[in-house]
C-alpha cells in the first residue's frame, strides 16, 4: 500500500528549474536510499533507480525550458506508470480511477490516464498552465475524520477537493488531486487529519472528473445534471473555519471549473 507520506515525499523530490543534472541525480539517488525507511520494499527502490537512470539519460539531450509544475507532473508520471503497470497500488482513489478510466478513456481514446496526489495544488491556474492545456475542477463533498491522537470522530459536509487535469503529449493523461484536511477540536492535536471517503463517494467524484475530461479534453457533448444521482442532504455540526485547511487558504465551499 502506498502511503500519503510517499506522495508528499514525491512532491518534495520534484526537479527545480535550473537545477544542475548532477543535483537532480542526487535527489533521485536519495529517494532510492530512503525508500526502505518508508517500508515500501523493492518496488520503490526500483523507482529510485529508474528515476536516477532516466535523469542521467536526459543529461545528453537538449530540452526546452519547462515549468516546475510540469516537472513535478513528469516525475509523478514516471512513478505512476511503473507502480500501476502490473498491480493495484492499494489506494482507493488511484485504484478506482484506474478502473474507471480504462473503459471511458483508455479503450476509447487509446491513452491511459493516471491520478496522483499533489498537496501543493492551488484553486487557480497560472497563465502558463492554461497555455499548456491544464484545467481545474473544485468541489465540496461529505467525508469523515478520525483524530490520530485522541481518536475523536467527526463528519463534515464541507470537505474541499481540487483537481487539475491535462491531456498531455506523453503516453498518459494526468489528473492531480488535492483533498483538504481538518484539525481536531477535541484535543490539542494541531496536525491536519486526512479525510476518509466512502467507496461510493469516491467512485461518484471520479466519475464526474472523467466526464469533465471527456467534455473538456475530447470535446464530447455531455450535459451535467444540477446534482449527481447520489446527491443527499447530510447535516453535520457547524463548520469551524479555524480548523479547516481549505478555509485557512481561502478556498473552502466553492464549486468551480476552469477551462
Amino acid at each position: 500500500m502506498i502511503s500519503r507520506k510517499l506522495f508528499r515525499f514525491t512532491c518534495l523530490a520534484q526537479p527545480i528549474r535550473g537545477m544542475p543534472t548532477e543535483d537532480m541525480s542526487m535527489v533521485a539517488k536519495g529517494f532510492s536510499s530512503q525508500s526502505s525507511s518508508f517500508g515500501l520494499g523493492s518496488r520503490i527502490m526500483k523507482f529510485g533507480t529508474d528515476l536516477n537512470n532516466a535523469i542521467q539519460n536526459q543529461s545528453c539531450k537538449r530540452r526546452q525550458p519547462r515549468s516546475e509544475f510540469d516537472a513535478l507532473c513528469e516525475l509523478q508520471e514516471i512513478y505512476s506508470v511503473g507502480a500501476m503497470a502490473g498491480s493495484s497500488v492499494g489506494n482507493i482513489w488511484i485504484d478506482t480511477f484506474a478502473c474507471l478510466q480504462k473503459k471511458d478513456l483508455e479503450e476509447k481514446y487509446r491513452k491511459k490516464w493516471i491520478l496522483q496526489f499533489n498537496y501543493r495544488l492551488k484553486d487557480s491556474l497560472t497563465e502558463e498552465q492554461k497555455k499548456n492545456g491544464w484545467k481545474i475542477s473544485q468541489t465540496t463533498k461529505f467525508a469523515c475524520f478520525t483524530c490520530t491522537k485522541c481518536s475523536h470522530f467527526w463528519n463534515s459536509g464541507r470537505v474541499t477537493l481540487i483537481f487539475h487535469y491535462c491531456l498531455r503529449q506523453s503516453k498518459t493523461g494526468t489528473v492531480l488531486l488535492r483533498p483538504f484536511s481538518q484539525m481536531c477540536r477535541a484535543c490539542d492535536n494541531d496536525n491536519f487529519i486526512n479525510a476518509t471517503f466512502k467507496e461510493e463517494s469516491v467512485k461518484a467524484i471520479l466519475q464526474n472528473i472523467i466526464q469533465k475530461i471527456r467534455k473538456n479534453c475530447y470535446r464530447e457533448k455531455i450535459d451535467f445534471p444540477t446534482h449527481s444521482v447520489d446527491y443527499r442532504i447530510i447535516r453535520t455540526k457547524p463548520h469551524e473555519r479555524d480548523l479547516c485547511e481549505a478555509c485557512l487558504e481561502g478556498v473552502c465551499n466553492r464549486e468551480q471549473d476552469g477551462f
